[in-house]
């Protein structure tokens, strides 16, 4: 009897000391992941941030690094740029051997047209910065923003943009940040209805397109005459003053058409011996 109670209690002590290790085992993880673990994050976020305020401190190595920065990528195989108005003028080829220009906050790189962007050309102007006013009013000076333009004026610009996006000679690089584009390559509320108005005044242009013109001459001993292809229609000045042909439905729901000189209102044929003349 004696015997069986030392051997069972001697089989409690083995139990009892197999736990043990368990016991400090889970001990140590819970120390690894409650207190070790967060001190070692907390210094490996310590040395990025000061890694980061080091590297923008140095000015040479901190325009590197924006000027290599990158976007996602673009058809064309490369990542966008996302620069600044600073590192945009570094691509004038002269401190960089490339040649990047801006129209709408979009940069594309004309290198292949230095004879006309590279020193020397007639639109060097262009280079190194966003000069989208400048597509329109053609001054070399003219600045960035085109939200005082009147429509006509912002399809002009629209027109250059679309241009050197088609123009397989040319690439389109990414954005600049200013007022239309920020430093991650988002539209700015700005540009966001730039774009609004650009597509009402596509719309409005296409509408005029469709409109038939009138027909002129001016005949000797008759004078300048206008006149419509179509039987049921009538010539009446529309946008900008232009000679149009409109229904007599098209006259009565539009009331901004007017009369052309020497015409009556249900004149189908206007003749004057000055009109046209200047």
């Amino acid at each position: 009897m004696e015997l069986r109670q030392r051997r069972h209690d001697d089989l409690r002590n083995e139990s009892d000391d197999d736990e043990l290790p368990v016991r400090e085992s889970w001990d140590e993880q819970d120390k690894f992941m409650w207190i070790w673990l967060p001190c070692i994050f907390a210094g490996l976020a310590v040395l990025v941030f000061t890694s980061m305020h080091l590297i923008n401190s140095h000015e040479d190595t901190a325009r590197v690094l924006h000027a290599i920065s990158r976007g996602p990528r673009v058809p064309g195989g490369h990542h966008e740029y996302r620069l600044t108005k600073k590192e945009l003028a570094l691509f004038d080829g002269v401190a960089e051997p490339r040649i990047f220009l801006a129209v709408l906050g979009q940069v594309f790189d004309v290198t292949s047209g230095a004879k006309h962007y590279g020193p020397g050309g007639a639109y060097r102007h262009f280079v190194g910065i966003d000069r989208s006013r400048a597509f329109s009013s053609g001054m070399a000076s003219d600045g960035e923003d085109v939200s005082s333009f009147t429509d006509k004026q912002l399809l002009d610009v629209h027109r250059w943009l679309v241009f050197f996006d088609g123009n397989a000679a040319y690439e389109r690089m990414g954005t600049v940040e200013g007022v239309y584009y920020d430093k991650l390559g988002h539209a700015t509320s700005l540009m966001q209805e730039l774009r609004e108005r650009i597509r009402d005044a596509k719309r409005a242009e296409e509408a005029i397109k469709a409109i038939d013109t009138c027909n002129m001459e001016w005949k000797a001993g008759e004078g300048s005459v206008v006149w419509c292809q179509d039987p049921d229609k009538y010539p009446r000045k529309h946008a900008d003053g232009r000679c149009g042909c409109f229904t007599a439905a098209d006259i009565a729901m539009q009331t901004t058409l007017e009369l052309m000189d020497h015409c009556k209102e249900f004149d189908k044929r206007c003749v004057s011996a000055t009109y046209g003349a200047a």
